[in-house]
């Protein structure tokens, strides 16, 4: 078998990515207790529930993979910066270790070693984790390089640098620069948003509009608009979404728009010349292949893409340049109504659910501006009752707008509202905060969090009470899901407590997918949640997504709360009930009651995160942040407890993990207090 080439320097013999194309039954496959290894959507993943210093994962299998004109072996993966790999291959009848205990970067990395000889006849590889905590890996693909030929290649001269003279105008421009395709705004409103201070084309600062062109023009020159060879590689049968297409374009898009007064003919042809065979098709390609798309968040994401793009094309190639963008538009309506709930809230977490808001604003009002419609006669009118949702998600905690963390979409910082600017996340990065100074209003109201004193989602699920306090406000969100609810956690029946501005009793939140530890970030045990044991004392993992609704029910006003959700779904192999009830008669005191019922008898054990150092006290734990305290006090007697640093958060900071657990037995009914006090105003005993 020989090696596909993707440079001409290295090759990719086993591609774990494509699932038609991956082989992974051929592979002999041997995991830890509770451990498990599948192949997953592009790539194999391999997940267990703890490392400890043993091996996670074993694979062998044999083959027969020339070697003729490589020396080096690679290996594509992410993995746990606690696991290490070790990969042995057999060649010419000789065995090998060619990798030998590297060390995970939580992130993807290619691990490799040097191989010599003629054929690899046999392959087997080692996961070995050093945590006492869940794990997880996902492998991309095996490959071989040329160690000489890649230091010529990555040592030669980018032959790119010059390759866009002929396409810009020569400096100084002789007039002020205008749109080029206004696409966005018209010449006619740069003097109102130029009062915002919109930087480059409203101040005619010739420079910033090169470096606009200089980066339009390089992303023009890329060969390709995707994350790797997982889409080109010879023989492919997997499709990634166009992820990175439709952001490419989008940008060379709006500066096209914006800084297109540097550029001549064959420069702007040039730019529609890359939308319409890069970026385009591959916008149509997921929209049409994948239906499930206008179930979530992507389906906008795809459709922005191919209507910023249609709208160019139709200022640039008429009559029929933008012929297609009916077809996108129809996409972001379905997708509308699809994911969006009765209530104008959807699953995923606030991050997802307002990244689809505002690709699906901005889409709006460039069809709009494209047909000659108003805004309003674009948008449906579902779109708009999402407001009720970043109300109900709006966080006390500094900064202003920031939201409450749920879910994969709950990452910490995350913006309640829509076009929020944050650099390492692009799906909520994009389109960007410039469109706020775009279409913006031009005054607003000083900043200040005003969560809803009460407010329940009865489609999405989330229910918010804010009470107000001598020391500052008090809010708790009890976190449900409709059935099947996707880019979900096992955080259904937990809760979120802000006291006094803080964040006392959180949810950890998510990081970036390219880290291995954030599939382990949505186990329920990483939640503020009630959770029947293993035989083996570990935790269970919730059912995700669950087939069943977990929508909370309750009423609240300015004093009290009182709320319940029913989880019995959640655990079905272990659990025939569960169901939890939170009393608060005032705002500094909640009573979580929990009634769960085994299929079988053993232990439940109550868990509850936090940012901070638990703290044993007299009659029960607290945990103190920078301006409040929680104590908790089971009404019950724990047969366990511990708190204690455990695992990461959503800044990749450490966090603290009480867990209290009940006696083995049928039927649990746990009554658990939660009192909250500003820090320095007195300690609970």
């Amino acid at each position: 078998m020989k090696a596909i080439p993707i440079n001409e320097s290295e090759a990719i013999f086993k591609r774990f990515m494509d699932v038609y194309r991956s082989e992974f039954p051929a592979w002999q496959v041997e995991s830890s207790p509770g451990a498990d290894v599948r192949q997953y959507w592009c790539a194999v993943q391999a997940r267990w529930p703890r490392g400890n210093g043993n091996r996670v994962c074993r694979m062998v299998r044999e083959c027969a993979a020339d070697l003729d004109g490589y020396d080096r072996l690679i290996f594509r993966l992410s993995l746990p910066s606690t696991a290490e790999i070790t990969l042995r291959a057999r060649v010419d009848g000789v065995e090998k270790t060619v990798i030998q205990a590297q060390k995970g970067l939580d992130d993807y990395g290619e691990y490799e070693g040097p191989i010599s000889g003629s054929r690899i006849q046999r392959l087997e590889f080692d996961i070995i984790d050093y945590a006492d905590s869940p794990g997880n890996s996902l492998m991309s693909w095996l490959g071989l390089a040329n160690s000489t030929k890649r230091e010529e290649m990555l040592a030669r001269e980018n032959p790119f640098l010059e390759a866009w003279q002929g396409l810009v105008l020569q400096s100084p421009l002789t007039s002020r620069p205008e749109p080029t395709l206004g696409l966005f705004f018209s010449n006619h409103d740069m003097a109102a948003i130029r009062s915002r201070a919109f930087v480059g084309l409203l101040d005619s600062d010739e420079g910033l509009l090169k470096v606009g062109v200089e980066h339009l023009l390089a992303a023009v020159h890329c060969e390709y608009w995707i994350d790797g060879p997982i889409m080109t590689l010879p023989g492919g049968t997997h499709e990634h979404r166009a992820f990175v297409a439709y952001r490419v374009a989008s940008n060379i898009v709006c500066g096209l728009d914006w800084a297109g007064a540097l550029l001549n003919d064959a420069g702007r042809a040039a730019a529609a010349h890359a939308l319409a065979t890069k970026g385009l098709p591959a916008c149509l390609i997921s929209l049409m292949r994948h239906d499930y798309m206008r179930d979530c968040n992507q389906g906008t994401y795809m459709a922005y893409g191919a209507i910023l793009i249609e709208a160019a094309l139709a200022k640039l190639w008429p009559p029929h340049g933008g012929e297609l963008i009916d077809a996108a538009k129809r996409a972001v309506d379905e997708t509308v109504e699809r994911y969006l709930g009765e209530d104008g809230g959807a699953f995923g977490g606030p991050g997802y659910v307002s990244s689809t808001i505002s690709h699906a604003i901005i889409a709006y009002q460039v069809y709009a501006r494209n047909k000659g419609l108003s805004l309003a006669e674009a948008v449906p009118e579902k779109l708009l009752r999402s407001e009720a949702y970043f109300a109900t998600m709006s966080s006390t905690v500094p900064p202003v707008g920031s939201s409450v963390c749920v879910a994969d979409g709950g990452h910490p910082g995350a913006l309640a509202g829509i076009l929020p600017r944050i650099a390492d996340l692009e799906n909520i990065g994009t389109p960007g905060s410039a469109f706020n100074l775009i279409y913006g209003p031009d005054t607003l109201d000083a900043p200040a969090p005003k969560p809803p004193v009460f407010s329940l989602m009865s489609v999405t699920g989330q229910l918010c009470s804010c009470r107000q306090t001598r020391g500052g406000p008090v809010r708790i969100q009890v976190i449900g899901a409709p059935p099947l609810a996707g880019h979900a956690h096992e955080d259904k029946g937990s809760f979120i407590i802000e006291a006094y501005r803080e964040e006392i009793a959180i949810d950890r939140g998510q990081i970036s997918y390219n880290d291995p530890r954030c599939e382990v970030m949505s186990h329920a045990r990483y939640h503020n949640v009630l959770l029947p044991d293993y035989e083996d004392g570990g935790p269970a993992r919730q059912q995700n997504p669950c087939k069943v609704s977990t929508i909370p029910e309750g009423k609240g006003d300015e004093t009290s709360l009182d709320c319940s959700l029913d989880g019995s779904g959640l655990y079905p192999e272990l659990v025939s009930h569960w169901t939890r009830s939170i009393h608060s008669a005032t705002a500094t005191e909640f009573v979580a009651s929990d009634l769960m019922i085994r299929r079988v008898s053993g232990t439940v054990s109550f868990h509850l995160q936090s940012r901070n150092p638990w703290i044993k006290t007299d009659t029960g734990w607290a945990t103190e942040g920078k301006k409040a305290r929680l104590d908790v006090y089971p009404e019950w007697a724990p047969m366990y407890a511990w708190g204690g640093e455990d695992f990461i958060e959503g800044h990749k900071a450490a966090a603290h993990h009480l867990i209290l657990r009940a006696a083995p037995g049928i039927r649990h009914e746990l009554t658990t207090r939660l009192i909250l006090k500003p820090v320095g105003a007195g300690r609970q005993q």
